[in-house]
């Protein structure tokens, strides 16, 4: 048993691609004073060959910044995707922390759904619903889900 085990295990290392260390093995400095050149690493390129591009809303002006407003809670994107989870779930993924949600009579959190990201959240939420009959609409801060 334990001749087979041992074949199975060094069979199993014998199949596993070799590592490769992604660094440089440098002399120490009592090596370099024995007359073994000591080599500098070089310094590191930047990835990034484009210029910085200064906004035209400030003039080209290099000393000031735009400001930017932050998009609002509806055109905020829902990332992420999920498939067969509860309702309840996906609305903590799918929409902003800041909304409340309020169930109408007759939806259930605990029906699944599947949904995907990549767009706004209302979209995505109303795709994910609109198999079940569910309403989505939105007043103020507040998420309404009806039949």
């Amino acid at each position: 048993m334990r001749a087979l085990l041992s074949i199975v295990l060094l069979g199993s290392f014998a199949l596993c691609a070799p590592a490769k260390a992604e660094f440089t093995v440098l002399p120490s400095a009592s090596h370099a004073a024995e007359g073994i050149k000591k080599t500098q690493p070089k310094p590191a390129k930047s990835l990034n060959k484009r210029k910085p591009q200064h906004s035209q809303q400030t003039g080209g002006n290099k000393n000031k910044t735009a400001i930017l407003k932050p998009k609002s809670s509806l055109e905020a994107q829902a990332i992420g995707f999920g498939s067969q989870i509860p309702l309840s779930f996906a609305l903590k993924q799918i929409v902003p922390p800041h909304m409340t949600i309020q169930f109408g009579p007759g939806i259930t959190p605990d029906v699944l759904v599947d949904w995907r990201g990549g767009r706004e959240w209302k979209i995505v939420l109303e795709e994910a619903v609109q198999p079940l009959g569910i309403h989505v609409s939105v007043k103020g801060q507040a998420l309404v889900l009806s039949l």
